[in-house]
């Protein structure tokens, strides 16, 4: 029994020396946890957003003013002082031997390349003498283009090219009464038809007009300004005017010079024309006078065109060095700016790649400690050591081995039973 409990002991006390049965000197330490993964770091707040743009620049000023009520002119490159002298030095060059003094004379023209508007005692009015044909003729073509006269007045759909050129060539009167008589039969209706060419403002008619025939210089401009801006709706009317009064009115200077369109009236010491001339810019030009016999009205008129068209050279002028001075300037403008995003982008210095963020480093796992024996099993070890030593020195004695089976049984003696 007690060589048994011995072997038993110190089988335990190697496996206690090996290791192999942990520790109990207390509870282990802890491992360090994983270390906590670092959170990213925080990126700079982004920056506030940029204040809101400001406000859209005014609108730049139109090229031209709109003319308000009156016969006001509305200028940019002509000079009111200038045009004038120019028309009241032909009104007098034409009277020129004559005893007229203070003869009424309107000039109403329009430079188209720039839209400026001149008025010279533009709101006088006048009897219209044959200009009224003009609105009329504007009015009959419309009513053809779109079909209202096909069934009640075949007669007038049929010839209405004949009909247009006998008016507005030939000023004929016997045509243009045919279609009063008999399409514009209604009290006022030729008045409507002149106010709403016209594009004049109505309340600043004269009373007088509502029962009469009279026009003035700014009316009738609105009506050839109606015919040049939307010549495709009146089809063949400026062809016609064209071909009116060869040498005479309009033409009386410029015959030859620039082409012109024209209508002329004149009656009862009233003459007038309105038409168009294709200077280099065109003009629309109206000039209406009174107490002027037809031939004397026919050279005055003439003499006032050509004097203003002389002066619409100087207005395309000054509006070519204006255009020349704002293209320069505009690319001066445009250097100025590439010069100075050049030099910006010659001092910033190149983007650089963002660095690399360096990875979160990972703990290393301290070393576990090595199993330490706890003193209760060292007391364990004691007896077995001390059973062992005593199983050694009962051998050293008796010289033998020990007997197999059981330790715990008694030897018996070899003379036993004799």
């Amino acid at each position: 029994m007690i060589r048994r409990l011995t072997v038993w002991l110190l089988a335990l006390a190697l496996l206690l020396c090996a290791g192999a049965v942990p520790a109990f000197a207390g509870a282990p330490e802890e491992t360090p946890a994983a270390a906590e993964e670092l959170p990213p770091a925080e990126t700079e707040e982004a920056p506030a957003e940029t204040e809101e743009a400001p406000a859209e620049t005014a609108e730049a000023p139109a090229e031209t003013e709109e003319v308000p009520a009156g016969a006001k002119s509305s200028l940019i490159f002509a000079d009111d002082e200038e045009l004038t002298a120019v028309v009241e030095q032909a009104l007098e060059e034409s009277l020129y031997g004559t005893r007229l003094t203070n003869v009424p004379l309107s000039v109403a023209v329009c430079f188209t390349r720039s839209g400026e508007i001149w008025y010279y005692n533009a709101d006088e009015w006048y009897y219209t003498a044959s200009l009224y044909k003009l609105p009329m003729i504007m009015r009959f073509t419309r009513m053809t283009e779109e079909g209202e006269l096909a069934d009640q007045l075949p007669i007038f759909t049929d010839q209405n090219e004949y009909i247009k050129q006998r008016c507005l060539i030939y000023s004929d009167n016997s045509w243009a009464g045919a279609l009063w008589r008999n399409l514009f039969t209604e009290d006022g209706v030729m008045q409507r038809i002149a106010l709403e060419y016209s594009h004049f403002p109505e309340n600043e008619l004269p009373p007088e007009y509502a029962g009469n025939m009279i026009y003035s210089a700014r009316f009738m401009l609105g009506i050839v300004q109606e015919l040049y801006d939307n010549a495709e709706l009146y089809p063949n009317v400026i062809d016609y005017m064209k071909q009116a009064q060869p040498n005479e009115y309009f033409r009386h200077e410029l015959e030859g010079v620039y082409e012109v369109a024209q209508k002329y009236g004149s009656a009862d010491g009233f003459n007038h024309t309105a038409g168009i001339i294709w200077t280099p810019s065109p003009i629309l030009l109206v000039v209406m006078s009174n107490r002027l016999a037809v031939q004397l009205g026919d050279q005055t008129i003439g003499h006032v065109a050509a004097a203003v068209a002389d002066y619409a050279l100087v207005v395309d002028e000054r509006a070519d060095a204006w255009e020349k001075e704002e293209a320069e300037r505009i690319a001066a403008e445009e250097a100025a700016a590439a010069a100075a995003a050049a030099e910006a982008a010659a001092q910033t210095p190149e983007p650089t790649a963002a660095p690399t963020p360096a990875p979160s480093p990972v703990p290393t796992p301290e070393p576990q400690p090595e199993p330490q024996l706890s003193p209760l099993w060292a007391l364990l070890l004691i007896p077995a050591a001390a059973g062992a030593w005593l199983l050694l020195r009962r051998r050293g004695k008796s010289g033998e081995a020990p007997p197999s089976g059981d330790g715990d049984e008694t030897p018996q003696s070899e003379n036993q039973g004799t």
